[in-house]
């Protein structure tokens, strides 16, 4: 807003108001007004161009003029020869100001006016619709300083089509305002983005005092990008909500939803031509619209502080964010990028229905106090960091750039990731610090006490493996398909895992996912990995290719190498040529037998002068055992068993099948032994690997 400091301006102004209690002086108070107005204006106010309507009564002379009383205020009628019309103002006909360059329109009626004092206490400033149109000295007294008294409130309220009054306690004036307007407003309507056909409609509200609808409204329909176009006329306010009802594309599914969902946005048209509909202007809406109507609060200020408030439901900080109907989950600002984060957040594992009951929920507790909390909501928010950290955020990124042809969209998952740690009560995860570890530590969640790992503002679990060796500098491998991450580590010219594969392969049966031919003994997962049969290490059901397809117990098969089998994306099952290319990596098969064994575990006598050889390259191979799966025999338990003596034995799958027809239900394997009473243990190539049997899998990189 300009300087009003200037004591001439202001002197006048205040004159100006000061003597309009004397009849026949509206004219000098309505050009002061409109001056004032005019070099205090911001974005309630609009200087506009506009002709006196014909449609007005036209008298030969003065004389002609009918009387001026209370049925004829504000009635309009021309005298032949003059350049303004006459209007009927507190019982005179006194000239209209003729719209023009000096002309102030406020593009709506009954808009709340009042004053607040300034610093110092030398004046007031005028405020209306939340918003300063300017300042001035002292109220009616014109007195300066603290001996001055505050000016009573103003307020606006309609004469007629054309003209509404200022009122500043007995002081009033007229102002010029149209009561027909013309607006085009675009925008996009998203959840994910809404699909052709659905409706976007236009409903005028009165005013910014109560919002309430004034029966004018518009319709039309999203295009193939869900973007909109609605063209409005006669409207008498600036504020108007936009209501989108449809079906969209859903972020998590990637596919159109079955049920329709309804999304608004409370939008100033006059101030805009563009405005989005989404999740956040519709969770803001209800308390945007309750601050202005019960607090007095402008329109912008209150949706502001919705935004503020709905945004740190989600543990986001809403500082330097955009309005929320100008963000866009296409475009690649952190504020757009929350808005993403937030729709996928709330669509989670829910329907349509349940959806709009969340949405529902949310907005109705955040109207009066701008909260939404209690044990229930900390339940309901730990399920969302539950269903969240399950989640492959690739293929919600995946989705939503193909429905942008392709083009990125912003870092969403950060602000995943930030609220999963500010419900789980642990450290957020930021670029910094990958591979740091995090413990969960809400007694709600399913993840309860356990470890994740940082990776690209993302959670991963990792084994509780800590046999590695130390002097070694170990990669990681994220498998994405359960955010599981595996240390690397690169021999040769080969990159290993450098632990045990402990995916829980499933495949659907009668509707359910079940696990096939893949468990753990007790809680060794965590530490030795999952044993798997040779049907699930081959992927026979085909799950992730066709490489291995209908391979297992009992059959022989002819797989295309290399085999993917149940290795994350970008891995395989190793076969016996790439095993003993290990083998020749680290000096033969002889020292292959101490170098890729950890250094613990085994039994191994550590006074022999081999015994510093053991995991120098950090293969780190546990001694695992095998695991029968058709009885629940396992052969050399992976934990101390009550003896305290450890497993000596360690049986790796391979993805070749033994060629011989008596040994068709064997495959080959990789078996580390611990020789008895010495450090050389041995290492083998055999064909004693029974299809059926459980053996630990290492996965190369492709």
């Amino acid at each position: 807003m300009r300087d009003m400091s200037h004591p001439k301006r202001n002197d006048a102004f205040q004159s100006a108001l000061s003597s309009s209690r004397r009849r026949g002086s509206i004219h000098f108070i309505l050009a002061f007004v409109l001056l004032f107005l005019l070099a205090c204006s911001n974005d309630t106010t609009e200087i506009i161009s506009q002709s006196i309507p014909d449609n007005i009564e036209v008298v030969a002379e003065e004389s002609d003029l009918p009387e001026c009383n209370d049925e004829s205020e504000g009635v309009q009628v021309m005298v032949k020869g003059e350049s303004v019309a006459r209007i009927c103002v507190d019982g005179d006909w006194t000239n209209a100001i003729k719209p023009g360059k000096d002309t102030v329109n406020l593009k709506n009626e009954n808009i709340p006016c009042y004053t607040q004092s300034i610093s110092g206490g030398d004046g007031v400033k005028v405020v209306c619709n939340g918003d300063s149109v300017g300042v001035l000295f002292k109220g009616e007294s014109g007195k300066k300083g603290e001996e001055g008294e505050d000016g009573t409130g103003c307020t606006l309220t309609r004469v007629d089509s054309l003209y509404v009054r200022l009122a500043c306690g007995g002081d009033s004036a007229l102002i010029y305002r149209p009561d027909t307007t013309r607006v085009t407003l675009f925008g996009c309507a998203q959840k994910g983005p809404f699909l052709k056909g659905t409706s976007v409609a236009l409903y005028e509200v009165s005013d910014s005092a109560s919002l309430k609808q004034t029966g004018v409204n518009f319709v039309d329909e999203v295009d193939d990008n869900g973007c909109f176009k609605v063209t409005a006329t006669n409207l008498s306010s600036r504020y108007a909500v936009v209501v989108a009802e449809g079906l969209y594309n859903n972020e998590v599914t990637g596919s159109p939803s079955r049920s329709d969902v309804r999304l608004r946005a409370l939008v100033d048209v006059a101030e805009r031509d563009t405005a989005n509909v989404n999740v956040l202007t519709h969770l803001e809406f209800n308390r945007a619209s309750y601050l202005v109507s019960h607090e007095g609060m402008g329109v912008e200020r209150a949706k502001k502080q919705a935004q503020s408030e709905v945004l740190k439901l989600f543990f986001i900080d809403s500082v330097g964010f955009d309005a929320s109907e100008n963000l866009n989950i296409f475009d690649k600002g952190d504020a757009d990028a929350a808005l993403l984060a937030i729709s996928v957040l709330l669509q989670g594992f829910r329907n349509e229905g349940g959806l709009m009951s969340l949405l529902t929920e949310i907005s109705n507790a955040l109207e009066f106090e701008g909260e939404w909390n209690g044990s229930v909501v900390d339940s309901i928010k730990t399920a969302m960091a539950d269903w969240a950290m399950d989640q492959d955020l690739r293929i919600i990124r995946k989705s939503v750039e193909g429905w942008n042809n392709g083009e990125k969209v912003g870092n969403f998952e950060k602000y995943i990731n930030n609220f999963i740690a500010h419900v789980y009560a642990m450290k957020p995860c930021g670029g910094g610090d990958e591979t740091e570890q995090r413990v969960v530590n809400n007694e709600r969640s399913l993840y309860q006490g356990q470890t994740f790992y940082c990776h690209e503002w993302t959670y991963i679990t990792g084994s509780k493996n800590t046999f590695f060796n130390p002097d070694v500098v170990y990669g990681w491998m994220i498998d994405q398909r359960d955010k599981h991450a595996y240390r690397t580590v690169k021999i040769g010219e080969q990159t290993w895992m450098a632990e045990n594969l402990n995916y829980e392969y499933k495949i659907n049966s009668a509707g359910k996912a079940v696990t096939y031919g893949n468990l753990c003994w007790a809680d060794s997962c965590e530490v030795f990995g999952r044993f798997y049969t040779y049907a699930a290490a081959m992927d026979s059901a085909a799950v992730f290719s066709e490489n291995g397809k209908g391979c297992g117990w009992g059959v022989n098969c002819t797989p295309i190498y290399p085999v993917p089998g149940i290795c994350p994306e970008g891995w395989h099952l190793p076969d016996t040529t790439e095993y003993r290319t290990l083998f020749n990596a680290v000096g033969g098969i002889e020292r292959a037998s101490l170098i890729l064994r950890s250094s613990e575990l085994w039994g191994m006598n550590e006074k022999s002068e081999s015994f510093e050889l053991l995991d120098s390259a950090g293969f780190s191979v546990l001694p695992s055992g095998f695991f029968r799966p058709t009885d629940g025999f396992l052969d050399h338990a992976p934990i101390n068993d009550n003896t305290g003596q450890h497993s000596g034995y360690a049986s790796l799958m391979t993805s070749v099948e033994v060629e011989y027809e008596y040994d068709a239900t064997n495959v080959f394997i990789i078996e580390l032994l611990t020789s008895i009473g010495g450090v050389d243990g041995r290492l083998l190539v055999s064909a004693g690997g029974g299809r059926s049997c459980g053996q630990v899998i290492r996965c190369l990189k492709d």
